[in-house]
């Protein structure tokens, strides 16, 4: 049991840092965009 919720925290942990990465990525291309305007 404690495995499994151990388990789930950390998928969460890593999807919370993924969307963060492509957060990043995106505002990244924001603002190449606003530059290349």
């Amino acid at each position: 049991m404690m495995a499994h919720i151990r388990c789930a925290i950390f998928c969460q942990k890593k999807e919370f840092s993924v969307a963060m990465l492509n957060r990043k990525k995106s505002t990244l291309d924001m603002a190449k965009k606003r530059a290349w305007k």
